[in-house]
């Protein structure tokens, strides 16, 4: 009997062995368990911050060309502007000057030969070659 008792003694210290190299299995394959699906629920997150932040870079990039192109086409206007408003103004100063030249001369014709006379010799012969010019336009603009 005693050595039925020693025999069950050893079966269930054998048996409470494997119970505990099973449990620590058992534990260890949780433990790594856990760590795996710790780290993937980490990448998950990660990926998903990821995204989060790929789609705010984009949205800003997208906001950021908007804006330039914004401020493209006010330059381009700005300039059409400008280029207009120059393209006037010089067309204005061509069109005084024009009127100027056309006065005096009308001054020059409608003076007396005396002043006349006085008149041209005071003239820079560059001045006599624009009143010349100029009157020579006039009167191609008139027969056209």
């Amino acid at each position: 009997q005693e050595v039925k008792v020693e025999e069950e003694r050893k079966n269930l210290g054998s048996q409470l062995e494997e119970y505990r190299s099973a449990f620590e299995r058992q534990s260890d394959n949780l433990l790594r368990d856990f760590e795996r699906d710790s780290r993937q629920l980490d990448d998950t997150r990660t990926q998903a911050k990821t995204e989060q932040l790929g789609f705010l870079l984009r949205l800003q990039d997208k906001q950021y060309i908007d804006q330039l192109q914004m401020e493209g086409e006010k330059a381009r206007l700005n300039t059409n502007l400008g280029f207009k408003e120059a393209a006037f103004r010089s067309q204005l100063e061509d069109n005084m000057t024009l009127f100027r030249n056309d006065q005096m001369f009308k001054k020059f014709v409608n003076s007396s030969e005396r002043e006349f006379r006085d008149q041209l010799s005071k003239m820079d012969i560059n001045y006599a070659m624009q009143v010349a010019s100029n009157a020579q336009q006039a009167a191609n603009q008139q027969s056209i």
